[in-house]
C-alpha cells in the first residue's frame, strides 16, 4: 500500500478530472478504505477558521462550505509541500496559481468512506491583505454600458426572463432561499460567433474578459465564474449515433445584490 501523499502524485492539480476518474483511480490503489481515513485526516487539519477565512477572501461572493471542500480537495491535489505550506501560512497561496476548486475528487473521496467534512466558520480577526490585492487585482470589473443591464433588470422584473441574442438567457427561479436569477449560456461559450444583433457591442468586452479570466464582473449584474467542462462522447437519443463534444469552459452566474435588490430579493427586499 503507497502512502496518501504518493498516492496524489502525479494526478491533475487543477481538480477538474471527471468523478468517474477520480473513483477509478482511487479505488485502483488497493485500499481505499485507508485513503480515505488519510483525506479525512487532512480535511480535519486544514478545518482551521484561519484557512476559512483566507478561502473567503479568494473566493468572494461564491464562498459557501460546499466550496471550502472543494478548495481544500485541490490543496490536497497540489502535494504535501504545497499543502502544509498553506496551512502554515495561507498568503503563501498567492506565490502559486489561483486556486482551483476539485469537487468531483471530493465526491470521490466521500464515495470511498470519507466522512463528510463539517462546516468550519471563518476567523473574523484575520486579514489577509496579499490574497485580497491579488484577487482584486485578477478580477476587475468589465466596464459595461449600463443602459442594457437596466434593460435586463426591468425585462426580468417584467417577464421573469430575458433573452440577450447568443450572449444567453436570464431568468428568474425559486429556491431555498427564495428567488434568484440563472444564465443559461448561449452560442459564443459553446465556439459559435457572436451576433450581429443589438446586444453584440454589450457584450463583447464579457467575452474577451472570458477568453483570459476565470472570473469576472458585470457590475450591476453580477459574477460569472467560467467552469472547465472536459471533452467527452455525446449520444444522439433519437438515432443513438455517438459523437465528440468538445472540452468547454461555461459560465456560472451569481446575481449582484443590487440586481436582486431590484427585483425584490435582496437584503432590502422579500424574498418568496
Amino acid at each position: 500500500m503507497v502512502s496518501g501523499w504518493s498516492l496524489l502524485d502525479g494526478l491533475p492539480a487543477d481538480g477538474y478530472s471527471a468523478l468517474e476518474h477520480w473513483r477509478l483511480r482511487l479505488i485502483d490503489a488497493g485500499d481505499p478504505g485507508a485513503f480515505a481515513r488519510f483525506a479525512g485526516a487532512c480535511f480535519a487539519s486544514a478545518a482551521t477558521p484561519t484557512l476559512r477565512a483566507a478561502y473567503d477572501v479568494l473566493d468572494g461572493p461564491w464562498a459557501r462550505d460546499w466550496g471550502f471542500r472543494g478548495f481544500v480537495g485541490w490543496l490536497l491535489l497540489r502535494g504535501r509541500a504545497s499543502f502544509e505550506a498553506t496551512l502554515a501560512d495561507p498568503e503563501t497561496l498567492a506565490d502559486g496559481p489561483f486556486p482551483g476548486n476539485a469537487q468531483d475528487f471530493v465526491m470521490a473521496l466521500l464515495e470511498i468512506g470519507m466522512p463528510l467534512p463539517a462546516p468550519v466558520p471563518a476567523a473574523t480577526d484575520r486579514s489577509f491583505p496579499r490574497l485580497a490585492a491579488w484577487r482584486e487585482a485578477r478580477f476587475q470589473p468589465v466596464p459595461l454600458d449600463p443602459a442594457p443591464v437596466d434593460r435586463i433588470a426591468r425585462k426580468l422584473l417584467a417577464d421573469g426572463r430575458c433573452d440577450t441574442g447568443r450572449w444567453g438567457r436570464f431568468r428568474v427561479r425559486s429556491g431555498y432561499g427564495g428567488r434568484t436569477v440563472t444564465f443559461q449560456p448561449g452560442a459564443p461559450f459553446r465556439g459559435g460567433p457572436l451576433s450581429r444583433d443589438g446586444w453584440a457591442a454589450w457584450y463583447r468586452p464579457l467575452i474577451d474578459r472570458a477568453a483570459d479570466h476565470r472570473e469576472f464582473v458585470a457590475p450591476g449584474l453580477g459574477a460569472f465564474r467560467l467552469i472547465p467542462h472536459p471533452a467527452r462522447r455525446g449520444r444522439n437519443p433519437v438515432t443513438g449515433d455517438t459523437f465528440e463534444i468538445p472540452a468547454l469552459r461555461l459560465p456560472r452566474f451569481r446575481p449582484s445584490t443590487e440586481l436582486l435588490d431590484r427585483l425584490g430579493e435582496g437584503p432590502t427586499g422579500i424574498s418568496g
